[in-house]
Formats: C-alpha cells, sequence, structure tokens
C-alpha cells in the first residue's frame, strides 16, 4: 500500500498540472474572433468588403459575377488558415474579384474536386463567365493575385 500512495503522491501533481497547462494554452491560441466570423457561412451571400462568402461545392461556378475568384480551402490546413487574412486584405482594394469559398472536406465537395483536379489548398481558380481561366496553388502574394479587369 505505501508504493500506491507514493505512487498518487508523485504522479497525480503531475497530470493536474498537465491539465492546466493545456487549458491554458488552449485559452491563449484561440482563433480570432473575426477570422472565424470572415469563414462562417453568409446565408445571404451578400458580397461585403473583405469578406469571402462561402458557398456550397456545387454552386462554385454558378456566381452571379461574370469574373471572380474561388478559394477552395480547408479550416484543418494551416497553409489556408494563414493565408485568409491576405484574401481578406485582397478583397478590400479597389480592383479585386469578389471571392467565394469552398470547403473541401464538405461532403457534398469530393466530385467536384475529383472534376477539377483539385489535391491540394488552397487552391484559387478564377472563373470567366463560367470556365476556369487562371488556378493558383499555395499561398499567392496579392500582387499576383487577378485584377478585376474594368479595374485595368
Amino acid at each position: 500500500m505505501p508504493r500506491k500512495k507514493s505512487f498518487l503522491k508523485l504522479y497525480l501533481p503531475m497530470v493536474v498540472l498537465g491539465i492546466v497547462i493545456v487549458f491554458c494554452a488552449g485559452m491563449l491560441f484561440r482563433p480570432d474572433e473575426d477570422l472565424i466570423q470572415n469563414i462562417a457561412p453568409d446565408e445571404a451571400h451578400e458580397q461585403s468588403k473583405g469578406r469571402i462568402s462561402v458557398v456550397k461545392a456545387d454552386v462554385y461556378d454558378k456566381q452571379q459575377d461574370s469574373d471572380y475568384l474561388v478559394y477552395f480551402y480547408s479550416d484543418e490546413c494551416h497553409v489556408c488558415n494563414s493565408y485568409k487574412p491576405t484574401l481578406e486584405k485582397y478583397r478590400s482594394s479597389e480592383d479585386a474579384l469578389n471571392v467565394y469559398g469552398v470547403d473541401v472536406l464538405d461532403p457534398d465537395a469530393k466530385t467536384i474536386l475529383k472534376n477539377l483536379n483539385i489535391n491540394e489548398t488552397p487552391t484559387l481558380i478564377r472563373i470567366t463567365r463560367g470556365i476556369e481561366s487562371w488556378r493558383a496553388l499555395g499561398d499567392l502574394p496579392i500582387s499576383l493575385l487577378p485584377i478585376h479587369p474594368e479595374k485595368i
């Protein structure tokens, strides 16, 4: 019995300390609320400056704009998460195209991803009059993102 008591005396404080550290780290490293708000589905599909409108995968190419970007992302992708502020900054510029986000983890996205040959995230595709006209993979700088043709 003394051995069990010494085991508890030694390891119980370490387990409690570990739980406290994990809890504190979770509180410190929470995603910014603005970021969460900007990637949440926009029910009305309103286009507002600096925001990415999330759409279902099966309507990615059926937007009312004649020229726009589709951002294929995953919330589990660290590159996607670090790239969202860049896209939001791009969206707030005068010559930016509208950006529609498609979550690749959406179960309805599998067929679309296969048809478009999208194997990695983030992927940006420019749709011009319903047809893919440009594609980029990874975290492209703002200076290389396409601008609205009317703003050239």
